[in-house]
């Protein structure tokens, strides 16, 4: 409420501000056309020019506020340029309360560095779901990836299988075709982007939104329509 009061203050202070400008610069103009003094001349003229470049400046600051606003009414909040940024995974997921959605390729990566079975320092996920985070993981089946992928994959599934028999909050299933959206949820923020064929998915960029965002609400609403018909524990 509080953001939105003060976008509508700053709406109307721009247009106050470029009415006062439009104004001033009318009387300056009209001021000049009707006075004789050549002194009074050139400083209306002086007035006149400044007001004019400070109005051309005002428009111009008014156009990129509009499209910054733009850009905040889709929750953008970063753009990574790939994937593989640990840190900035880690603090999300260790400040996770309520639930964690991924939909991915293969898991591998997610599990190595954040639920690892023997490494304390990798154990992030696993942290989660002992706070009670609801965790579920949804990826293609093995037989729509790579070669190498597969391998991991399979290697990915054993690792969820023995976290769901020990976490009862942790789930995953398995769709049956290719691979096309990555998506993290979570609890109130998003990392969405592509999955390419050809393209690790480490070194695919994201976009970090917030998860009520128009942006994000069609990567939530395809993530449950595909874990409605997919197949897993």
């Amino acid at each position: 409420m509080q953001n939105q009061f003060t976008r509508v203050i700053r709406v109307r202070l721009y247009r106050i501000v470029i009415a006062v400008l439009f104004i001033l610069m009318g009387v300056c103009v009209i001021a000049y056309l009707e006075t004789k003094a050549p002194k009074i001349e050139a400083i209306l003229a002086g007035l006149a020019t400044g007001l004019f470049i400070a109005l051309i400046q005002y428009l111009l600051d008014w156009n990129e506020h509009v499209e910054i606003e733009t850009i905040k009414k889709l929750g953008i909040r970063r753009v990574l340029a790939h994937r593989d940024e640990r840190p900035y995974y880690q603090r999300l997921i260790g400040g996770s309360q309520r639930e964690i959605l991924v939909l991915g390729n293969t898991a591998s990566r997610l599990l190595e560095d954040f639920a690892h079975p023997e490494r304390t320092d990798s154990a992030t996920l696993l942290e989660a779901l002992g706070r009670g985070v609801k965790v579920r993981l949804l990826l293609p089946k093995p037989a729509y990836l790579s070669t190498e992928d597969r391998a991991r994959a399979t290697e990915a599934a054993r690792r969820m299988a023995e976290i769901a028999q020990k976490s009862p909050g942790f789930s995953f299933r398995f769709f049956d075709h290719a691979p096309a959206h990555s998506l993290m949820r979570i609890d109130d923020e998003c990392l969405v982007g592509p999955i390419f064929a050809r393209v690790k998915s480490k070194d695919s960029p994201a976009i970090h939104v917030d998860a009520e965002s128009p942006f994000a609400v069609e990567y939530l609403k395809y993530f449950e329509e595909e874990w409605n018909g997919a197949e897993g524990s």
